[in-house]
């Protein structure tokens, strides 16, 4: 694990991180996760199935995009982050197939840091890959905003009455 503080971050841009440990996405996760957004196609739920026509279940991209800030957490430790938020994703591209019981982990590089507002917002490309595959299971933009020392979010000032 690659430990920094935030006024070390600007020397990591350009640097791959990573990569994180796999991770095993059981059929359990894909099962939870599907119950929880209420996508129950069969495709990531009937194993049976999936099994004879797919050769397994497929899990959910946005299942997939969802493990990369845990993932990104067992290989960058902002010691003095304060509080972060996900700023959100850009260009999320779903590569190839991840299927129930696969392996995958994450590769991570930093592109940009800037002010904003409060915080900085840090700006890291990430790959997802699947165990034995050549090509990612997904890219995507990364857009994380931290808080420097503060453990607290800014707060919004409520909106006028008109």
């Amino acid at each position: 694990m690659l430990k920094v503080t935030c006024a070390e971050l600007p020397s990591l841009i350009g640097q791959e991180i990573g990569p994180s440990d796999w991770t095993t996405i059981t059929q359990e996760m894909v099962n939870q996760y599907a119950n929880g957004v209420k996508d129950l196609e069969w495709i990531h739920v009937d194993v049976e199935r999936a099994n004879k026509v797919l050769g397994g279940t497929i899990v959910h991209g946005l299942l997939t995009l969802s493990l990369v800030p845990w993932m990104s957490r067992s290989m960058l430790h902002i010691a003095d982050r304060g509080t972060d938020l996900n700023y959100g994703y850009d260009n999320v591209r779903f590569l190839a197939v991840v299927h129930g019981g696969d392996r995958v982990r994450l590769r991570r590089r930093i592109l940009e840091l800037s002010p904003r507002g409060e915080g900085l917002l840090l700006n890291s490309e990430c790959t997802v890959e699947v165990e034995g595959s050549k090509q990612p299971a997904l890219v995507a933009n990364w857009k994380l905003l931290l808080f420097p020392g503060k453990d607290t979010i800014p707060r919004r000032e409520p909106a006028k009455a008109a």
